[in-house]
């Protein structure tokens, strides 16, 4: 579903640059701009540097515990 994917990404980008997540910030964009152009190998191009920042993020969070 390229609607979803393009919604879940504006939305995460946006909350990204707001705690300045940069990096997926940025995979989010390219991600967005593949789901709008209905280009489903970007996208899953893409999903293993969202992966990989979302992780980076997450171990980030986990260090303020």
């Amino acid at each position: 579903d390229l609607s979803g994917v393009t919604s879940a990404v504006h939305r995460i980008k946006g909350s990204c640059r707001m705690v300045g997540a940069l990096e997926l910030s940025g995979v989010c964009e390219h991600i967005e701009r593949a789901s709008r152009a209905n280009d489903w190998p970007a996208v899953h191009a893409d999903m293993a540097a969202f992966h990989r920042e979302l992780a980076r993020l997450n171990a980030y969070f986990d260090g303020f515990g």
